[in-house]
């Protein structure tokens, strides 16, 4: 597939969303988007015209992961830098690790089988920086800006999308997603290895316990899981809500992957949390729940 394209029709539907969330705001400009390279006739130049540049750096290309780097220079709008420079902000806070974009591809193999390809993309920007003020432009002065991005294309990737948090097993119950920074998860089966007459002294193993562990980074912020797990290993009893049984309290989640497999809620144990601080950084806790 043409990923430069596709990527194109992300960046351009995005930037249409950012204008019109706020019509008030934008409605009296335009963005002219192209890519890696602009000409400008002198009879398209309009003061109210911003100008925005992708440019795709090379990447990496791995079994059908694709990493692209991507920068933005954005010419803002005449004698003036306020809309641009607020345009690229909106654009980055929205879509900076947000929502990924997904999409189907079918194509048919040598022997007229036919398949499907599912594609996810992630995206991460930093927030725009001025490059240089007082750009001659016509009879009017324009800045340059300048953003940096990166999308993540994941051919037939599998990550977990989503984690809800419940409180109990009742499916009435409400969920809370939550905001992870990183996510892991660990399958181990304890085995029965046993040598048997006739096998030449090698063994023959049995599956008989398996451990699920799931692994979680968030922001040490006031939530309900974060506030019950503090409860528990501060042992505070003045809190009766937040963790009334102590370590014994249990931690339902839902877990849901890109393709859109949804776990059954599965009932967790805290088994270990960490929180690092570092001056300069908010803190984060790192837990470790198993089933």
């Amino acid at each position: 597939m043409n990923y430069i394209d596709k990527m194109m029709e992300i960046i351009k539907k995005q930037f249409i969303i950012v204008m019109a969330d706020d019509v008030d705001f934008y409605s009296h400009y335009n963005i002219i988007l192209s890519n890696e390279q602009q000409y400008i006739k002198n009879e398209d130049r309009d003061p109210k015209n911003i100008y925005i540049v992708a440019k795709f750096v090379p990447g990496s290309l791995n079994y059908g992961q694709v990493l692209y780097p991507v920068t933005f220079n954005a010419l803002g709008e005449g004698n003036k830098l306020e809309v641009a420079q607020r345009l690229l902000l909106d654009y980055a806070q929205r879509f900076n690790l947000g929502k990924e974009e997904e999409w189907y591809e079918t194509w048919t193999d040598e022997d007229n089988q036919s398949h499907t390809d599912h594609y996810i993309a992630k995206q991460v920007y930093t927030q725009p920086q001025v490059m240089s003020n007082f750009n001659t432009f016509t009879n009017e002065f324009r800045t340059l800006f300048y953003m940096t991005g990166a999308f993540l294309i994941g051919k037939n990737s599998l990550p977990i999308t989503s984690v809800m948090y419940y409180t109990s097993d009742d499916v009435s119950e409400e969920g809370i997603k939550i905001d992870f920074l990183s996510t892991s998860w660990d399958f181990s089966i304890q085995l029965d290895s046993q040598a048997f007459y006739g096998t030449d002294s090698r063994t023959k193993s049995k599956s008989k316990i398996g451990t699920l562990c799931f692994n979680l980074t968030v922001y040490a912020m006031s939530t309900p899981l974060y506030n019950k797990i503090r409860a528990m290993a501060f042992h505070d009893k003045s809190n009766t809500t937040a963790a009334p049984k102590g370590i014994k309290e249990v931690f339902y989640f839902e877990i849901t992957f890109a393709d859109g497999f949804t776990t059954p809620r599965l009932e967790f144990h805290l088994s270990q949390a960490t929180s690092p601080q570092t001056i300069g950084e908010f803190p984060v806790v790192n837990l470790t729940f198993t089933n």
